[in-house]
């Protein structure tokens, strides 16, 4: 499903994604986190 999302990416598409996961979010070009109702990006 990565690899699907990866190509989508690559012809201009947005994908927008919720995971838990930290492994799926490294492949992310942006991480944005919630943490008690605020968002961080980046390194906590």
């Amino acid at each position: 499903m990565l690899k699907l999302f990866q190509r989508l990416n690559d012809m201009g598409n947005t994908i927008v994604m919720i995971t838990h996961d930290l492994n799926v979010a490294e492949h992310a070009g942006r991480v944005v986190r919630i943490v008690n109702g605020e968002l961080f990006e980046g390194e906590e």
